[in-house]
């Protein structure tokens, strides 16, 4: 599953990106998951506020120059390997946009079969796990865990319950959606139920209705995405 960030501010553009995102979505086998920022201080207070992992960006460098130059080179230090991909409707930023590390840069109005063919490839590169720490608040402190050694979470109420591979439990207790953000956005979590996330290295069995864990324990699968799920489960383990 690719997770893509569109910084956009033109609400023509953006709309027409969610109609070629969609469209594509349709006539491919796959899962991809994006969010609209309509200025590049949205995007990172988003980033900053949720700690969420995007595996693209999507920029319009049509924003005020120092914007997405600052913001180009703040993702650009974050993680070295971000793939950010710039879009606007002059030529004159070619060069500087390179220099920035941009892995793409595509002219507006967006051509859907350039389009696809940028996003068959970025799904056809080999997928990384997160591997950010997560940090859980629990009663007694802090608790700073790797991503690897979570099987799954559960929410409880205003709380949530952190399941580990040395078979312990730790109760967290922030809210599951903003304590969660960061694992639901990275390649090796699924979330198949409202109140599940789940790492997809400790699934044996996944069915329309349940995943089957290592532990054997058993997580269920809302049915509305339960295609969605199966998809993932696929598309992961096809890129190990």
């Amino acid at each position: 599953m690719l997770h893509i960030a569109i910084c956009e501010e033109n609400l023509h553009d953006q709309e027409h990106l969610i109609c070629l995102l969609e469209e594509y979505l349709q006539h491919h086998s796959t899962t991809i998951s994006y969010d609209i920022f309509p200025t590049a201080a949205a995007l990172k207070t988003t980033l900053k506020a949720s700690n969420s992992h995007y595996d693209i960006f999507l920029l319009d460098i049509s924003l005020p120059p120092s914007n997405w130059v600052i913001l180009a080179n703040e993702l650009r230090q974050k993680n070295p390997a971000t793939k950010m991909i710039f879009l606007t409707s002059s030529t004159d930023f070619v060069e500087e946009s390179y220099a920035l590390g941009a892995y793409y840069y595509m002219l507006k109005p967006l051509q859907s079969i350039k389009f696809f063919q940028l996003l068959d490839r970025l799904l056809a590169e080999p997928i990384k796990a997160v591997t950010l720490p997560f940090l859980l608040r629990s009663i007694d402190g802090f608790h700073r865990l790797q991503p690897a050694d979570i099987i799954y979470i559960e929410a409880m109420r205003k709380k949530y319950q952190c399941y580990l591979s040395n078979d312990t439990m730790l109760e967290g207790l922030d809210g599951f959606a903003a304590a969660t953000a960061q694992l639901r956005h990275s390649h090796n979590f699924i979330k198949p139920h409202r109140s599940y996330v789940v790492n997809m290295n400790y699934i044996i069995d996944c069915f329309d209705i349940e995943l089957r864990l290592t532990t054997k324990t058993r997580i269920p699968v809302a049915r509305g995405v339960s295609k969605q799920v199966m998809m993932a489960f696929l598309n992961y383990w096809k890129h190990l």
